[in-house]
């Protein structure tokens, strides 16, 4: 049913509302046409003859919505506040696969505190707001303050949520990370089952899949099972690193002895993770190569990393060719006060194969 009721809202997506803010701006000088209105001053008024169409015809509604392409890629985003725009599932998944950004995961350190508008640009953070079309089944952030980590997420798309745009414009943060879900294995949508997760100490995103979700429950203790909200792997991932953490272990510790635990006992697409600290970002790249893919894109659980001498950046995927890939076991930590940042491998990590 659940399953059921995704298809039916994907499918009601072809009607897409890109609103002021959530997806690329078309190139500077290029002008839009007016939307058509009749004599009484009504849009769209004019009914197009039988037989009028084509692609000549359908470029000229494009433009007129508000439509333009970059490089042959269509670009969705007006500069008024809303329209509508007609499009297939299949072009937008061309869209997504053009551009290669499958990214569902994303961190960030910086120097100073700012916006992730102003971290990324507007072109950027719309590229990542625009892959809510897909990963449209929740929205998290966690940013860092002196001792504890403050998390906001809402189930629903990040591109059609006015909360997600003032949070990406206004919040400033130095420390944070970002999640749009996709939902799989049939699990609900719901605030309980959306990154990231906390426990007020850390915050916590996932992406991948463990099957099935309830084999994780042996790996935890019976205070944390009480402390589960939701159905997700995910949270139960995250519940048996937290447990390692309040047992002593740091951080990079937590996160290798889990996903050995797992390797060892629960078949796994990918382990990919960040996790927030009030003093440092971790990004762990873990993941099944002979595994099934979630999705037909190769690097679908490939991480990587951007480093500047004012931020360091990690995501599901780089938009550019200045960023570093994290091998597959590969664990980058980020310091926040300093931006220090540092690889280790599985084998520096003593993991298990």
């Amino acid at each position: 049913m659940v399953g059921g009721a995704r298809r039916q809202r994907r499918d009601d997506g072809r009607e897409l509302r890109a609103e002021q803010g959530a997806l690329p701006l078309p190139r500077a000088g290029r002008l839009q046409a007016p939307p058509h209105r009749d004599a009484h001053g009504r849009r769209g008024g004019r009914r197009r003859p039988a037989g009028h169409g084509g692609r000549r015809d359908r470029g000229r509604r494009c433009r007129q919505a508000g439509l333009h392409r970059r490089a042959g890629v269509p670009l969705l985003r007006l500069t008024g506040a809303t329209c509508r725009c007609h499009l297939g599932l299949r072009r937008i998944r061309a869209f997504l696969r053009h551009r290669g950004a499958v990214c569902r995961l994303l961190g960030w350190t910086t120097r100073t505190s700012t916006t992730l508008s102003d971290l990324l640009g507007e072109d950027d953070l719309a590229d990542f707001t625009a892959l809510s079309v897909k990963h449209g089944d929740g929205w998290g952030v966690a940013r860092s303050t002196l001792r504890r980590v403050v998390v906001r997420k809402r189930a629903d798309a990040a591109r059609t949520s006015d909360e997600f745009a003032r949070w990406a414009r206004r919040r400033r943060t130095d420390s944070g990370i970002a999640h749009l879900r996709w939902a799989t294995l049939g699990l609900g949508i719901g605030p309980d089952n959306t990154h990231p997760f906390t426990d007020g100490r850390v915050a916590f995103a996932h992406n991948g899949s463990i099957r099935p979700p309830a084999a994780l429950d042996e790996l935890l203790t019976q205070r944390s099972q009480r402390q589960r909200r939701g159905t997700t792997d995910s949270e139960r991932y995250f519940l048996a690193v937290a447990q390692r953490l309040r047992d002593g272990a740091g951080p990079a510790e937590a996160l290798r002895t889990t996903a050995d635990e797992i390797a060892a006992t629960t078949p796994f697409t990918s382990l990919n993770c960040l996790l927030l600290t009030p003093d440092e970002l971790y990004a762990f790249c873990r993941f099944d190569p002979d595994g099934p893919l979630e999705d037909d894109d190769p690097e679908y659980y490939t991480l990587r990393y951007r480093v500047s001498d004012d931020a360091v950046v990690v995501s599901s995927s780089g938009w550019g060719r200045d960023w570093q890939e994290l091998g597959n076991g590969d664990l980058l930590v980020v310091r926040r006060r300093t931006l220090e940042t540092t690889v280790a491998a599985a084998a520096e990590l003593g993991m298990t194969a």
